[in-house]
């Protein structure tokens, strides 16, 4: 069979899995197996396990758990609360207009990473 026509299968079969209500990864995984076997052989159990090391060798997944393990702690701790509140006050003395344009402007420095455009708001 040739990889184009296994390709229109694997889609068909994911959608089909999709649909029926199997979580879309282990959906992924099943097929991957199956027409893994089918167009390689028992070569692809092999090249799964390599795979694995090279994914658990990946630095930057080390973060996300970590990640999700420091908004649990922002959130137990009720830190981000207490951030926003303090922002509330330190902008109540500004007009609606101005805190608009702090936040605007803040924006613009994250995405252009220039602190200039935040250093431009002051007084």
């Amino acid at each position: 069979m040739s990889p184009e026509i296994i390709g229109i299968w694997m889609i068909v079969a994911l959608l089909t899995g999709i649909f029926v209500g199997f979580p879309i990864a282990f959906t992924l995984i099943i097929l991957g197996i199956l027409f893994g076997y089918a167009g390689f052989g028992d070569t692809v159990f092999h090249l799964m396990v390599f795979q694995f090391f090279q994914v658990m060798r990946e630095q930057t997944l080390a973060s996300v758990p970590l990640f999700v393990f420091m908004g649990l702690l922002l959130e137990q701790a009720g830190l981000l609360e207490r951030l926003f509140r303090s922002v509330q006050l330190g902008l109540a003395r500004l007009g609606q207009v101005r805190q608009i344009e702090v936040v605007v402007r803040t924006g613009q420095g994250l995405v252009q990473h220039q602190p200039a455009a935040v250093r431009r708001q002051g007084g």
